[in-house]
């Protein structure tokens, strides 16, 4: 990220309220500047116009699956770091998000906000 501008974030998400909830809680607690998709090619077609530093995205889109974005996104050049949000808590998920290059997986729960918080400050922090 870069140091004294707002953060650029897409939220990648086709459940609207989380979706909604994600990008209000980027801008309020990290004054991030947030364009959200709510399927795979919306997310391909933000990757290529704007220039992000985060991504969160979740596993299961309509048109494809996270890992796939995220291979996709990590084969870019300078890619932005990707906080992998999931409904499917499952370690052998998270140890390939990992391996794929994801920055942090996060699971679907009530623990979500802090979860997403904490992630997004170790990043800012990098």
């Amino acid at each position: 990220m870069r140091t004294g501008a707002a953060m650029r974030a897409l939220v990648v998400d086709d459940e609207p309220e989380l979706a909604d909830l994600l990008s209000r809680l980027l801008q309020k607690r990290f004054g991030a500047v947030v364009h959200v998709a709510r399927d795979g090619e919306s997310a391909r077609r933000a990757l290529r116009e704007l220039d992000l530093d985060c991504v969160t995205l979740d596993y299961q889109l309509p048109d494809c699956d996270g890992l796939t974005l995220l291979r996709e996104i990590q084969a870019g050049d300078s890619p932005p770091a990707v906080l992998l949000v999931t409904a499917h808590g499952d370690a052998m998920l998270e140890r390939d998000a990992i391996q794929l290059g994801a920055f942090s997986y996060i699971t679907k729960d009530q623990r979500l906000v802090d979860a997403l918080c904490q992630a997004v400050q170790s990043l800012a922090g990098r």
